[in-house]
């Protein structure tokens, strides 16, 4: 999948058109979002992530980048630790 293509952008505004599964990591699937990979942004990824019921991202690193969460369905509990 190209995610350049996947991603429309005009005048400063992005938004992405599709909705495929760009991969699967950690026990979480991955849809297309908007990132460094796609769009001007430089310290911010935004992608659309599936956790099924009881699954569990466990603990990693972002380097470089800052991740927003927004919950639609279920809840989420976030540890954060600093170098």
């Amino acid at each position: 999948m190209d995610l350049k293509t996947s991603v429309e952008g005009h005048d400063g505004i992005f938004v992405v058109r599709r909705g495929e599964n760009c991969r699967d990591w950690n026990g979480i699937h991955y849809q297309v979002g908007l990132s460094a990979k796609n769009t001007g942004a430089r310290q911010l990824s935004m992608n659309v992530a599936t956790i099924p019921p009881g699954g569990v991202a466990f603990a990693h690193v972002h380097v470089g980048f800052e991740v927003m969460l927004y919950i639609s369905r279920g809840a989420c509990a976030t540890s954060t630790a600093t170098a």
